[in-house]
């Protein structure tokens, strides 16, 4: 799905404050925004207001530690609470639907916006990006805290509980601290979590596409952590310590912890730092 993922990867830029990413996405749904408003507004400046307080309100969504949702369908979200205010729920939410509607053609039936409205928001946008970009820093640095710290208490866990962990701090040795691993896998139950966080995704064909990919490629490699039988010639230890790598695969957990919360958030903390302890073996 090159769309798909063109799409996921814009998504992650605007999430990091890309100012260029923000500016494209903008002129991608300004016209829809617009139209969406001109359905319920008294007028056009009436309906260039609501685009400005939807468009503000999204900016400040993304500086938040969890966004919630991808782009399109937060900014929709929040257009309809915008609309709503104004309008009542059900004529902000046949507003939201007459802009999607697609003419037979194929394109979309939707309003221009007004140049001036959308050099007005060009404008917020590259003014609020290193806003959005500098809370996007803070929260890899409290992941990075919070992963450090489950880390620290996972494994004074399995210090009292295992001796075999224990072994595993004397000996140093790359079989062990994987036998360690692998029983933290199993034990820890890492595959039901992964599946029930796939579970909860809302469209994982559609636009959860991207997040439901990366969890079934860790998934596979938390398998074959859990089914080795044995690391006697290292030679499975650096075959799933290269899956790891090439695809990526301790970031995009970490990614997927960024944007969960809860209890989701905490197993897929604990399954990020799974796969960098194995990186570094």
């Amino acid at each position: 799905m090159p769309g798909q993922q063109a799409r996921n990867n814009l998504y992650w830029q605007c999430r990091v404050g890309d100012p260029e990413a923000l500016v494209t996405f903008l002129y991608q749904i300004s016209d829809e925004l617009y139209s969406a408003a001109l359905t319920v507004a008294e007028g056009e400046p009436q309906a260039a207001d609501f685009v400005q307080q939807a468009w503000g309100r999204l900016l400040q969504a993304l500086k938040k530690w969890r966004f919630g949702g991808y782009m399109r369908p937060r900014t929709f979200a929040i257009m309809r609470r915008v609309l709503a205010n104004a309008t009542g729920p059900q004529a902000a939410q046949k507003a939201i639907n007459s802009a999607k509607l697609s003419t037979p053609n194929g394109s979309w039936a939707v309003s221009a916006a007004p140049a001036e409205l959308v050099e007005t928001l060009v404008a917020q946008t590259q003014q609020i990006a290193p806003s959005i970009a500098a809370a996007a820093q803070a929260r890899r640095r409290r992941s990075r805290i919070l992963l450090a710290g489950a880390g620290l208490l996972v494994a004074a866990l399995i210090g009292v509980s295992s001796g075999l962990c224990g072994r595993m701090v004397i000996a140093r040795s790359p079989q062990v601290q994987f036998q360690c691993l692998q029983r933290r896998v199993i034990e820890d139950r890492l595959l039901s979590a992964l599946h029930d966080a796939y579970s909860e995704l809302p469209d994982p064909e559609g636009a959860d596409w991207g997040r439901a990919h990366a969890y079934h490629r860790i998934g596979l490699v938390l398998e074959e952590i859990a089914n080795a039988a044995s690391l006697d010639d290292l030679y499975r230890l650096y075959y799933i310590k290269q899956r790891i790598d090439s695809e990526d695969l301790t970031v995009a957990a970490r990614v997927a912890a960024w944007d969960s919360s809860g209890y989701y958030r905490s197993r897929l903390m604990h399954i990020a730092l799974v796969l960098e302890e194995v990186q570094n073996l």
